[in-house]
C-alpha cells in the first residue's frame, strides 16, 4: 500500500507539472498571436490549424506558404502539413512530430502539446529575431491549483497515454527479440542461400512451399503498411510543393504588375511631357537627348504589358498544379533581347541624366516638380530607371525557387 501511496503521489506530480505547461503554452499562444482563445478545451481550436500556421508565418514569413481558411477537414490537413514541415525547416528532432491526425482528429493532444513546447523554447532561442512574447515569461504566471481545476480528465488522459507508450515500447522490444531469435534458429535449422549484389550481402532462407502459404499473408499486409506509409509521404511532400508552387506564381504575377504600373507611370509622369515640350516653345530637353536617355523603354513597356496579359489570363483565372509559366516566357523569349540593348546602354544614360541636371535648370526644376506627383509614390527618377536592369535577374530567381 505504501509503494501504490508513492506511485499515485509520483503520478499526480507528473500531471501537475504537464497541467503547468499546458496551460503555460495556451499564455504564450495567446500573447503571441493577440487572440485568447475563447473555450477551456483550447486545443480544440487548433484542429483546423490556423491558428499553428499564423504562429510560424508570424515567427517568419518564409515557413508557411498558404493559410486555408475554409472550413474543410483536408484544408485543414494541409494546414498542419506546412506547421510540422515548417517545424522540419528549423529543424525539429523527429520524436518531437506528431502525426496530422493526433490534432485534425483529436486522437492525441498530448503530442501536440509536446511539440508545441519545443516550439516556443526555440523561439525563444533566436535572439536575432528578439520573438515577444518570450516563452519563459509565462512560466512564473502559472498557478497549479488553477490549472489542476481547469480539466480534472486532463491527467486521466495523460497517464493513459504514457502507459500505451510504455506497452508500445515493451511490446516493440518484445517482438524484435522474438524475432532475432526466430530468424538465427530458422538460419541453423533450414538450408539458407547467400546472395551477393554490387552492395549488399544479404542471407536469405529458403522456406517449403507451404511455409510460403502461411507467411504471405503477414508479407502482403506489411508490403500494404509500407507502400501507404510511402504514398502519405509523397502526397504530404506535393501538396507542400503545390502550395510553394503557388505562392510563386502569384508573386511573379503581383510584382509583374507592380512592374507594370511603374514603367506607365515613367512614362506618363516623365517622357510623355518631355516630348510634348521638345516640340513646344518651353524646349527642356531635345528630341535626340530623350531618345539617348529613355531608350527602348517604350518597346518595353509593350512587351511586358504582354506577359502581364498572359500571366493573368493564366494565374488569376486557370490555374492548378497542372499549370506552368514556361511557355509564357519561352513565347516571349526573343522580345526579352530588348533588355539587353537597355542595360549596355544604362550607363550612358544615367550619365546624361546627371550632365543635364548640372548644365540645364529647366530639367531639375521638371524632375523636381514630377517626383512630386502623387503617383510616383516618392521614387525619383532614377528609381524608374534602374527598374528594367533589375527585372530580369528576378525573373530567373523566381523561376528558380
Amino acid at each position: 500500500s505504501i509503494c501504490c501511496a508513492h506511485d499515485s503521489t509520483k503520478t499526480m506530480t507528473s500531471s501537475n507539472k504537464f497541467l503547468c505547461r499546458r496551460f503555460q503554452i495556451r499564455l504564450w499562444l495567446e500573447a503571441f498571436l493577440n487572440k485568447p482563445f475563447t473555450s477551456t478545451s483550447w486545443e480544440q481550436e487548433l484542429t483546423d490549424g490556423v491558428t499553428l500556421c499564423k504562429l510560424m508565418h508570424a515567427f517568419r514569413e518564409d515557413l508557411i506558404p498558404h493559410i486555408n481558411t475554409t472550413n474543410l477537414h483536408f484544408r485543414a490537413k494541409e494546414n498542419v502539413l506546412f506547421f510540422l514541415n515548417a517545424c522540419r525547416d528549423l529543424q525539429m528532432p523527429d520524436w518531437f512530430f506528431f502525426e496530422v491526425s493526433d490534432l485534425t482528429d483529436g486522437t492525441n493532444f498530448v503530442r501536440v502539446l509536446e511539440c508545441l513546447d519545443w516550439v516556443a523554447r526555440t523561439f525563444d532561442e533566436e535572439e536575432e529575431l528578439k520573438v515577444i512574447p518570450r516563452y519563459s515569461d509565462f512560466k512564473d504566471k502559472v498557478n497549479v491549483e488553477e490549472c489542476e481545476n481547469v480539466d480534472s480528465q486532463v491527467a486521466e488522459l495523460i497517464e493513459e497515454e504514457k502507459k500505451h507508450r510504455r506497452t508500445q515500447k515493451m511490446n516493440l522490444a518484445k517482438w524484435q527479440c522474438i524475432s532475432q531469435k526466430s530468424f538465427q534458429g530458422q538460419l541453423d535449422t533450414k538450408q539458407a542461400k547467400v546472395i551477393t549484389t554490387k552492395r549488399t550481402q544479404r542471407i536469405v532462407a529458403v522456406y517449403s512451399e507451404d511455409e510460403m502459404k502461411k507467411l504471405l499473408p503477414g508479407m502482403t499486409v506489411l508490403q500494404s503498411i509500407v507502400r501507404g506509409r510511402i504514398a502519405r509521404a509523397l502526397y504530404r511532400k506535393m501538396v507542400i510543393d503545390n502550395a510553394y508552387r503557388t505562392k510563386i506564381a502569384l508573386e511573379i504575377l503581383n510584382t509583374e504588375r507592380t512592374y507594370v504600373q511603374n514603367l506607365r507611370v515613367l512614362v506618363k509622369t516623365f517622357l510623355i511631357p518631355l516630348r510634348e515640350a521638345a516640340d513646344s516653345d518651353y524646349q527642356i530637353l531635345t528630341k535626340d537627348q530623350i531618345r539617348k536617355i529613355f531608350l527602348c523603354l517604350e518597346v518595353i513597356v509593350g512587351y511586358n504589358s504582354r506577359l502581364l496579359e498572359l500571366m493573368e489570363t493564366r494565374i488569376k483565372d486557370n490555374w492548378s498544379p497542372q499549370q506552368c509559366l514556361g511557355d509564357i516566357f519561352i513565347e516571349i523569349n526573343q522580345y526579352l533581347r530588348t533588355y539587353t540593348q537597355y542595360v549596355k546602354d544604362y550607363s550612358e544614360s544615367r550619365d546624361l541624366v546627371n550632365k543635364c541636371k548640372g548644365n540645364n535648370p529647366r530639367f531639375s526644376e521638371f524632375l523636381n516638380e514630377a517626383q512630386s506627383n502623387p503617383e510616383t509614390n516618392s521614387l525619383t527618377f532614377n528609381d524608374y530607371m534602374i527598374m528594367p536592369v533589375q527585372r530580369v535577374p528576378r525573373y530567373i530567381l523566381l523561376l528558380k525557387v
